[in-house]
């Protein structure tokens, strides 16, 4: 039997088969990327919408790592204690300018010393306000350093 013998039917048929197979592999293929680009826009969306209640919660549990408190703490005292410090000091520097009214090293010395308690006070008022600090103050110390105390109020006593 020769080819011929077969008809038009057996050439074309591989062909048409091939070409419906072609149509359907490259029409899962769009619509696989058309699903894939759907669900990374769907967990984009998802993770926008909530991103708010996640980083409040992310941030909570930030704040309340024993790392975080401890650090906090300890910076509070080691400030407070910066600023009773500086007070005292410029409170000796006013007093030996005192006997020495003239002196410009004193002058000086005092301005800087009123400078230097003021960027203490400062940095721990600014830490009082900060959230992952304002929490871990111990009992005793201020809230906020107001400048009415005489221990910490940048003034020569």
């Amino acid at each position: 039997m020769d080819l011929d013998d077969w008809g038009d039917d057996f050439h074309d048929k591989p062909t048409r088969t091939t070409a419906k197979g072609m149509v359907r592999v490259w029409l899962l293929v769009g619509l696989g990327i058309v699903l894939a680009v759907a669900l990374a826009f769907g967990i984009w969306v998802v993770r926008v919408e909530s991103s708010d209640i996640k980083g409040a919660g992310d941030a909570e549990i930030i704040k309340n790592e024993a790392k975080n408190r401890i650090r906090a703490q300890e910076g509070f005292e080691d400030k407070y204690a910066a600023i009773v410090t500086a007070d005292k000091n410029l409170t000796l520097t006013a007093e030996a300018l005192a006997e020495e009214p003239g002196s410009l090293k004193l002058n000086t010395e005092l301005t800087g010393q009123k400078m230097i308690c003021n960027d203490a006070v400062g940095r721990y008022n600014a830490d009082a306000r900060k959230f992952s600090k304002e929490d871990f103050k111990a009992a005793d110390l201020p809230d906020q350093i107001d400048g009415t105390d005489p221990a910490t109020d940048c003034k020569e006593s």
